[in-house]
């Protein structure tokens, strides 16, 4: 069963759905997909009936939790997703294998007259419910601090929000140690043992120290393969109180040397905005397909045909002085600029924050891509 919901549903996912006959709850957003798509859309009072513990679910986005808490029975499988979208909730279910991670919640109207002074610095401020890398921000000096309060205050008088309230809270934030080390995020589910199935392995690579942008992630057969155990070693604890079982996640990490500490588990999608089909531009593996049959990659074979190769995904993200009606974004003029490109994903930027998404495969001067994508303005693409 799925729910398909905004921001975003890509193709890849749509004929996954057709083919393989996934029951789709019908609500808005599938309308617009019916003429060109064949989908087994069903109504809310069927869907509920037909939905079991065991039942394989997943959604392409967290809008649809707001549905899930109000019309599905408060199994276990809901009773997880809310301890993994809760950061609190997810740092006490780990707690056992990391006793002396630091963290605390704070309510949104108490953060002003918080001392901060009483913290040993640097930390990561964030809602304790959020998405999209909203409201987080990395708190090396009390200044930090004030400017981090003041910031928050206007995003949260803002009336334009993408998101519902079950995706971004304003009521709580969390207080938590900084993590150092690299960025990594594992798309994967558990299946209908509990075990453990790996579907790609993602390296966030940011411009600088104080970058919480979402703007460039990469993936090649050395990151997965250097990382493929000790994640699945990992994920398989992260399981071992909770039992889960057919359970499709989004897992983020940093990794310093041989330390490595959870950030947060996103329940019930792969990446967002549909991202995880990086795995299917780059080695052809479609993440839903292995979810709802239940198949593993075969990476014996994607490590053969893809030796020393990077696979990148970029999220075309605008300026913050970017307002509505800016004009047309010239999504042709990107091939001139940018070589090997997979994917072009056009959104629609005159309500989102990013103009789109490029796929791309890069395999010579790896860094000076990296650099050039990292300090890219896209606004230049508007005419």
């Amino acid at each position: 069963m799925i729910i398909l919901e905004k921001p975003y549903v890509s193709d890849v996912l749509l004929k996954t759905v057709e083919t393989l006959k996934i029951p789709v709850l019908k609500n808005e957003i599938t309308k617009k997909y019916q003429e060109e798509y064949s989908l087994e859309l069903i109504e809310d009072k069927e869907f509920i009936e037909r939905y079991q513990e065991d039942s394989k679910l997943y959604t392409n986005s967290e809008n649809s939790l707001e549905f899930i808490y109000n019309n599905l029975p408060m199994d276990k499988k809901i009773k997880t997703i809310h301890m993994f979208k809760n950061k609190a909730e997810f740092r006490s279910i780990i707690k056992e294998i990391y006793p002396d991670f630091y963290y605390t919640t704070i309510s949104y109207d108490k953060l002003p007259t918080f001392d901060i002074s009483n913290i040993k610095l640097p930390v990561i401020l964030k809602p304790n419910q959020g998405f999209f890398s909203l409201g987080v921000y990395t708190i090396y000096t009390k200044k930090d601090w004030t400017c981090a309060i003041e910031e928050i205050k206007e995003l949260a008088k803002k009336e334009k929000n993408p998101f519902n309230e079950e995706v971004i809270s304003h009521s709580e934030y969390i207080i938590e140690e900084y993590i150092t080390g690299e960025e990594y995020a594992v798309d994967g589910y558990y299946n209908e043992k509990g075990n453990v199935v790996i579907l790609n392995i993602l390296k966030h690579i940011f411009a600088s120290k104080n970058d919480v942008s979402d703007r460039l992630y990469i993936t090649s057969t050395d990151i997965i393969k250097t990382y493929f155990k000790p994640l699945e070693f990992i994920l398989t604890n992260v399981n071992k109180n909770l039992k889960i079982k057919n359970f499709p996640f989004h897992f983020e990490v940093r990794i310093d040397g041989e330390k490595i500490v959870p950030i947060e588990m996103n329940p019930l999608r792969f990446a967002g905005w549909c991202t995880t089909d990086i795995a299917f531009y780059s080695y052809g593996i479609n993440t839903y397909q292995c979810f709802f049959q239940n198949q593993k990659p075969d990476w014996e074979k994607v490590f053969a045909e893809n030796k020393d190769v990077v696979y990148a995904m970029v999220i075309m993200d605008k300026k913050q002085n970017s307002n509505q009606d800016i004009g047309e974004f010239g999504y042709g003029h990107l091939k001139d600029n940018y070589k090997q490109i997979l994917k072009i994903r056009e959104v629609d930027y005159q309500i989102h924050s990013v103009y789109g998404f490029m796929f791309l495969k890069i395999q010579t001067e790896m860094e000076a891509w990296f650099q050039k994508i990292l300090n890219e303005n896209f606004d230049r693409f508007l005419s």
